[in-house]
């Protein structure tokens, strides 16, 4: 799952009480907004991120005077833009309002495209091993599953090339992890992954890289079947495993009053092309990917297409 935001910042401007965000950092500031008081007493409320991909904005207004009900859901889908604005009823007087806000990765409730055919993340002709691995929190922390949980995990015997199962925008590398291959493991958490937005909202996670073979990087648009990076030893046991989940941000209507757990996201479980033809993956099972031309084009621009054919 991915972590959640939350800021707070206090301004004066004009003798006009302006309560914006006074910060609570987590981890680092992915995603900022800011106020501009125009001459006409309405106000702009920009925004900039530091991460590519599309973030989903909510605010929560404690009070606001001399303006319309405000909206509160938002997507900032560029790395700084205008989020939205504040026009006063009476123009010959300012508006007051103060509000927190959090944001997450993603598009709330995307329209998701259930029926997509995913590329098994290999190169073609590549055989392994899936199962199904169980949620963590769920099984030791008496936490709630997340809906339609489904994370597999891809058993090799050798460190194989690991490539993205459709097309998207890389938004997250990380690479910082090495390995004790002298050590058995039943599960770490420190393992290099690589994350992937789709155009239909929905995020592929790629887990237990090579730290010094990854060959995207944060920003990157990657094409299907194209080479992410390699597979590490997973411990002792000489093993290589990818896990891989598919997920997509949606609001739980249950949680209104919890705003922290309001938003959070499902998992799919996708239908992937392989030598068998197209199908959901059974667990325990060895597959071999079949990598088809037609399910790379038909997620390519005509600009991309003829790229290709020049290659």
């Amino acid at each position: 799952m991915y972590n959640s935001k939350k800021y707070w910042n206090m301004k004066k401007a004009l003798g006009i009480i302006l309560l914006l965000c006074i910060q609570q950092l987590y981890s680092q500031n992915e995603l900022l907004l800011s106020s501009k008081l125009n001459r006409d007493n309405s106000v702009d409320i920009n925004y900039k991120k530091t991460m590519p991909g599309n973030y989903f904005v909510y605010l929560n207004f404690k009070q606001y005077d001399n303006t319309y009900p405000p909206k509160t859901k938002f997507v900032a889908d560029s790395y700084n833009g205008f989020l939205f604005g504040l026009t006063p009823i009476d123009k010959n007087r300012g508006i007051t309002y103060s509000y927190s806000y959090m944001y997450y990765r993603g598009i709330l409730n995307a329209k998701i495209e259930p029926e997509f055919v995913y590329l098994l993340p290999f190169k073609d002709n590549t055989s392994f091993e899936a199962s199904f691995l169980y949620n963590i929190d769920a099984r030791y922390f008496n936490k709630q599953e997340p809906k339609n949980w489904k994370s597999f995990q891809f058993t090799c015997n050798k460190t194989d090339t690991i490539c993205s199962a459709r097309k998207g925008v890389v938004i997250d590398v990380v690479d910082i992890y090495s390995i004790d291959t002298t050590k058995s493991y039943s599960y770490s958490s420190q393992r290099n992954y690589i994350i992937i937005e789709h155009k239909d909202g929905t995020f592929a996670k790629y887990e237990g890289l090579d730290g010094k073979n990854i060959f995207v990087k944060q920003g990157d648009i990657v094409l299907p079947n194209q080479p992410l990076g390699k597979l590490t030893q997973y411990d002792k046991t000489g093993t290589y495993q990818l896990r891989f989940t598919v997920d997509y941000l949606i609001e739980n209507p249950s949680e209104k009053e919890n705003t922290i757990q309001r938003f959070t996201y499902a998992y799919i479980d996708p239908f992937f092309q392989s030598t068998e033809g197209v199908a959901k993956l059974v667990s325990q099972k060895t597959y071999t990917t079949k990598i088809s031309e037609d399910q790379i084009l038909k997620e390519l621009s005509k600009k991309e297409i003829k790229n290709r054919q020049k290659k």
